[in-house]
């Protein structure tokens, strides 16, 4: 005969202290000017939202939508330049990874 049994309370204590902490949907200001809007965990870009970068960025950048993994960029996103051009792709530790598929302006 299978008897249900109730889980010991050492294991329910231990499952309960690792779980996760519930993604959250706010916005974070940089002191550059940038922002961003979306998920975020413990205070930082976690999980999809969108990335603002300051208007004066040396790199011309004007936003990252797609995944975050604790404040950077990784997985699938679409990373806009100012002057049009658009790169659609794999991102790592916020580099662009990868295949991918980019758009250029003119």
């Amino acid at each position: 005969m299978n008897a249900t049994r109730p889980i010991p309370t050492v294991l329910l204590a231990m499952v309960l202290v690792h779980a996760p902490a519930a993604l959250l949907a706010e916005r974070i200001n940089y002191k550059d000017g940038g922002y961003y809007e979306g998920q975020t965990l413990n205070g930082k870009a976690h999980g999809f939202g969108t990335l603002y970068y300051a208007p004066d960025n040396p790199d011309k950048l004007l936003k990252y939508t797609g995944q975050f993994h604790m404040g950077k960029q990784q997985g699938t996103g679409t990373l806009w330049w100012r002057v049009g051009e658009r790169h659609t792709g794999q991102f790592v530790d916020g580099w662009i990874s990868g295949r991918g598929t980019r758009w250029y302006s003119g």
